[in-house]
């Protein structure tokens, strides 16, 4: 039997109907480009505020400032910066390949020497972009110079991974290691290097365990709500938000109270910080009885709580500390953290948490190379050396599965 004709479509229909697809079209790529263009400003200010070199006159007594690489890496590095969305964690880089700095499709910084890739032992590191190498080669990298020290205790069988990634908090960390172990990895060591940038989060929204400047990531919702439902209400949302708030991250909450100082508000968003801290440890010390590896949680040294005699270069940059909204809240947690990690901690894991807060001590080289806390590839030398015996004493360990 024969199906009756369609009914044909007038010609006003069609053209209706051809208008509104053309426009719904066209406002799909409007509400894409205003979305790239947000994206692109509140990068470019994160930039600025944490990866800007201190202005031109300091150039030149810049710790790189006399080595024919520094330029090469600083490129490469820029263009390291371009990130890409990650389930869980929000973000992680894409592969790039350079002379200094490479991360492959999984977002992983190389590692020199990697070791084998089907090593007896199995080393993760994870950690903010400190970890990761910001301002150090391949090769210079914690990880890395860590592997470099195995090689000459002749441990050769061991292979170690930076899982390292910019911004990234210990929750962050955490979930990421938990989404490795879905995935098949059997570390026999994790090595978690924090502190600078929980503290950070904490300052900016004014609660711990969260990733830093999550209120952008409120805003993106807020745009691809509106977008998606056309709804009004999703845009005055995100309006208000983006006025009383502001959308680079730059609050109220980021100053004291009236009638607090800001050691008192830096007090309390260390007992924060550390709160969340012990409790995200407390999560992984269940995995690693779980899976069967070593755990070894190490606190950062960090600029606000320095004593070692600073050169010219630190003294300019580490003035920046008590300027701004947020530099002197992170400053005055974390120099209240330090003292109290410890005894946070050790009660928790006992010698497998190490404080480096007073590692650079009388050290009157050149160690930091801006106020966030990222390290020169000499300093990086030494926190790699004050982790070598507790990895080795972790490596030690039987590995139960």
């Amino acid at each position: 039997m024969t199906q009756p004709p369609l009914p044909r479509r007038s010609l006003a229909r069609t053209v209706v109907f051809g208008l509104g697809r053309a426009l719904h079209f066209s406002w799909d790529i409007l509400g894409v480009t205003l979305l790239m263009l947000v994206a692109l400003l509140l990068l470019l200010g994160l930039g600025r505020r944490l990866f800007s070199r201190p202005d031109a006159a300091l150039e030149q007594t810049h710790p790189y400032a006399a080595e024919p690489w520094s330029r090469r890496l600083e490129s490469e590095f820029q263009a390291s910066l371009r990130m890409q969305w990650e389930s869980y964690t929000y973000w992680r880089r894409r592969a790039i390949s350079g002379q200094f700095v490479n991360v492959d499709s999984l977002g992983h910084r190389r590692t020199i020497p990697a070791g084998p890739p089907n090593g007896a032992r199995h080393v993760i590191f994870l950690g903010g972009s400190t970890l990761w190498g910001t301002g150090q080669r391949d090769a210079y990298t914690i990880p890395s110079l860590v592997a470099a020290q195995l090689g000459a205790q002749g441990l050769g069988d061991v292979r170690l991974e930076n899982y390292g990634e910019t911004g990234y908090v210990f929750t962050q960390e955490a979930i990421r290691l938990l989404l490795a172990l879905r995935d098949g990895a059997r570390p026999s060591l994790v090595v978690f290097y924090d502190g600078i940038n929980d503290l950070f989060a904490t300052a900016i929204d004014g609660r711990c365990g969260i990733p830093q400047n999550e209120r952008r990531r409120a805003v993106e919702f807020a745009i691809g709500r509106f977008l998606n439902t056309r709804g009004w209400q999703e845009l005055k949302d995100l309006l208000s938000t983006a006025w009383t708030r502001g959308v680079g991250g730059q609050t109220a909450d980021m100053q004291p109270r009236a009638g607090v100082s800001q050691d008192s508000a830096g007090a309390i968003h260390a007992a924060q910080t550390l709160a969340c801290y012990r409790a995200t440890a407390e999560l992984v010390e269940a995995l690693a009885k779980l899976y069967g590896f070593q755990v070894l949680y190490v606190w950062q040294p960090m600029p606000a709580t320095t004593t070692k005699p600073l050169t010219a270069y630190e003294a300019a940059v580490l003035a920046r500390l008590e300027q701004g909204p947020l530099l002197p809240s992170v400053a005055a947690s974390g120099r209240v953290a330090a003292g109290r990690v410890d005894s946070i901690m050790r009660s928790l894991v006992g010698t497998r948490f190490l404080n480096l807060t007073a590692l650079f001590s009388g050290d009157s080289g050149s160690v930091w190379l801006d106020e966030i806390g990222h390290l020169t590839e000499r300093a990086n030398t030494r926190v790699a050396g004050a982790l070598l015996p507790a990895i080795l004493d972790a490596l030690k360990q039987p590995v139960s599965r």
